[in-house]
């Protein structure tokens, strides 16, 4: 876009905005992206924000691939720690380790 407000590639010149300012689908994206990154699953922010397929609450979420990665590490270690829960007593489990001093 130049100063002209023109188009490069087709020289169509760029009329007034119609909205000005925060729009419905600005806190949209911004309750979408917020839900996922509190933690909340996928499928309860697609049903809260209407998103009606998996790639476009991706694509509108704007989520980043570390971010997924980080939210599929944390429910790797909710797992775990559910899977430890239901451990019978008599298992031996690796001792913590502890920090060094």
């Amino acid at each position: 876009m130049d100063a002209e407000k023109k188009c490069p590639r087709c020289g169509k010149k760029w009329e007034t905005p119609k909205y000005i300012g925060r729009i419905f689908h600005d806190f949209r994206r911004s309750a979408a992206h917020e839900m996922w990154k509190s933690g909340n699953s996928i499928e309860d922010c697609m049903k809260t924000t209407g998103h009606k397929t998996d790639a476009m609450f991706k694509r509108y979420a704007d989520l980043f691939s570390t971010e997924e990665e980080r939210a599929r590490q944390l429910e790797v270690q909710n797992r775990r720690r559910e899977w430890r829960k239901n451990l019978p007593v008599n298992v031996v489990t690796m001792p913590k380790k502890t920090a060094v001093q």
